[in-house]
Order: structure tokens, then sequence, then C-alpha cells
């Protein structure tokens, strides 16, 4: 009866401890993509664009650019559209991705944002 106590115990330990381990294992791990895809949002009707830049086109490169339009909104004149870029990774090494709000009319930049990346071996995209 007390090697069981004592095998139920030990067993009861090392369980706690595999989930422990598995739970912070999962949240220590970075999100990593084949593609890498940032939505930034604009208003239909007004004269501002989102356009990129990439520091390093040997490291990634544009896939495509979509835009977005919720069923709700697709009545609205100057409703809310979702600008998605879709980048992918060409080769090892890191780069920055700049996304700027431009007004076409006069090339004002009203946003900018970067987000820098890092591709591996396998063509993964990572921000860091």
């Amino acid at each position: 009866m007390k090697n069981r106590i004592i095998i139920f115990i030990i067993s009861l330990i090392v369980v706690t401890i595999s989930i422990f381990g598995v739970y912070f294992y999962n949240k220590s791990k970075k999100e990593v993509l084949k593609e890498l895809e940032i939505k930034v949002k604009t208003n239909g009707g007004v004269p501002y664009t989102w356009e990129y830049e990439i520091e390093d086109t040997s490291v990634v490169e544009l896939e495509k650019k979509d835009s977005y339009v919720e069923d709700r909104y697709k009545e609205l004149d100057g409703g809310p559209v979702d600008v998605i870029f879709t980048f992918k990774g060409l080769k090892k090494g890191t780069t920055t991705i700049i996304l700027r709000y431009k007004n076409f009319t006069n090339n004002i930049i009203d946003e900018e944002k970067k987000y820098k990346v890092k591709v591996d071996n396998n063509k993964n995209i990572t921000l860091y």
C-alpha cells in the first residue's frame, strides 16, 4: 500500500512538471510563417494610399497586396478598408519593411510603420 502511494505521488509530480514544461515551451516560441501578412487600415474615397518599401529586397519580396471591405461597410461611401500586404522570404537574413500612408495628391506622408523581419534557412518569416 505504501509503495502505491509513493508511485502515485511520483507520477503526479512527473505529469505536473510535463504540463508546465509544454506550456512554457509553447509560450516561448515565436510565430514562424512562410508568408507574412501585414494589415493596415484606410477609408474609401480619401486621397491616401499605403505604399511599401523593403530595405533589403534580396531577403523578402511583396507577394501580393489586397484590399478588403467588410460586408457591413460595402454600401457605405468612405467606409473602412483593410489593406493587406503579403510578403514572402527569399533567403536567410534580416531586413525592415516600411509602410507609408501617403497623400497621392501632394506626396505628403501622414503615417509610417516599420516592421523588422527575419528570414531563416527554410524561408520562414518572423517579426522581431
